[in-house]
């Protein structure tokens, strides 16, 4: 692995000693891997023939790695050889329990913290809609004093909440594209034994930037329902007279 080639300050085709108890064999690097993960740091890859007579037990094969097609099909294939075979087959979600538990964990405080988010934001923007309705009394009894009706009121403040959506989610994709530069442009190291990759890495896909602005849509739409509704329940007269 890259890690422990620099580790031990070795370049491809230098030779090396590599040592197990009193057995001792000298090999050269024929390449270099890098996974990104913890394995760059301790794996090597050698001959079969040469693993087994530094480890000195014969001609035996302690374990058998296999790839397959769909990684989300391995522990059916895992169960299907335990059931068939006498050996003992694991995944990769067997043997990484421990990692995808706090992946999974990690995931749902993700989904956790979006929903805060929408709702900060639900709630701001709701907050902006009621002041505006508030500010406006007089203006609102004055409209339906002179024949506007409630249900025309009510897509009046529907249609204002939506108009900041468009400048508000331009301004917030510019403003996370810009973030996320800047996240890049350091080397925030993180623990390659837990994640599959060795530094934070921001992913900005085209999609990404859609969804954020179909949710912010959503989201004033939604926020912008019940100042909508409540400015569209007033009563004209005390609508004039309160404002």
């Amino acid at each position: 692995g890259t890690g422990l080639a620099e580790k031990l300050k070795l370049d491809p085709e230098e030779g090396f000693t590599l040592a197990r108890g009193n057995r001792s064999v000298r090999i050269k690097v024929a390449g270099l891997f890098k996974t990104g993960t913890a394995a760059d740091d301790s794996l090597i890859y050698i001959p079969l023939i040469l693993a087994q007579d530094l480890i000195g037990m014969g001609d035996v094969v302690s374990e058998v790695d296999a790839k397959v097609a769909d990684i989300y099909r391995a522990s059916l294939i895992t169960a299907d050889l335990n059931r068939r075979l006498g050996y003992d087959s694991k995944s990769w979600q067997d043997l990484n329990a421990d990692i995808l538990t706090l992946i999974e964990t990690q995931r749902v405080f993700a989904w956790i913290f979006y929903f805060l988010i929408i709702a900060i934001a639900g709630f701001g923007i709701a907050n902006t809609m009621i002041m505006i309705v508030s500010r406006r009394t007089r203006e609102i009894g004055i409209l339906m004093a002179m024949g506007a009706t409630r249900r025309s009121v009510l897509k009046i403040f529907i249609l204002e909440s939506l108009i900041l959506a468009p400048p508000s989610a331009l301004l917030g994709g510019i403003l996370a594209y810009l973030a996320a530069q800047l996240i890049m442009s350091y080397d925030i190291e993180l623990p390659s034994e837990i994640y599959m990759v060795s530094k934070m890495t921001v992913a900005m896909r085209p999609e990404f930037f859609i969804w954020a602005m179909a949710i912010a849509l959503g989201v004033n739409f939604a926020a912008g329902l019940y100042p909508a509704w409540k400015a569209s329940r007033m009563d004209p007269v005390v609508a004039i007279a309160g404002g």
